[in-house]
């Protein structure tokens, strides 16, 4: 910014009727003292409206608006298809939960049952690498609330 104005602010005092008439912004006074005078280079009105508008400006703004509605479509489809994971997760979840109160309920009653013990090794194993979280915590509880 401080080249720019560096660079066309004339020095002294505004002339409103010169600038009107094209006189152009005159002799330039140099701020370092070294004696060198200058002109501000007039413009022409073919050279300020290209420098206004890039040839390739309105091209590239179309480009970017369809490329952010194509984005938010992806957006929209992900978040149907996430809702539709999270169902299904839950229900699944929720008939494994049913058959370990079950599978509890009846060790209660017979604690020799091998098949109901195996049973609960089976809903109880984990994967490699997955860590059991701490308890009293349930899963995806931290999660359900969104902040932005």
């Amino acid at each position: 910014m401080k080249k720019y104005w560096d660079t066309y602010y004339p020095g002294g005092p505004y002339d409103a009727q010169a600038r009107r008439s094209g006189g152009g912004a005159g002799v330039v006074k140099s701020v370092s003292g070294g004696g060198a005078t200058r002109t501000m280079p007039k413009r022409t009105a073919a050279s300020t409206a290209a420098g206004r508008i890039p040839s390739t400006g309105l091209h590239h703004d179309t480009n970017q608006s369809a490329m952010v509605i194509e984005l938010t479509k992806q957006n929209e489809d992900l978040k149907v298809t996430v809702d539709g994971l999270e169902k299904e997760r839950d229900f699944y979840f929720g008939k494994l939960r049913d058959i370990e109160i079950l599978v509890q309920q009846q060790l209660d009653v017979e604690p020799d049952n091998q098949l109901l013990k195996e049973i609960q090794t089976i809903l109880y194993s984990t994967e490699d690498g997955f860590e059991v979280p701490p308890e009293g915590a349930v899963e995806g509880e931290a999660y359900d609330e969104e902040t932005f």
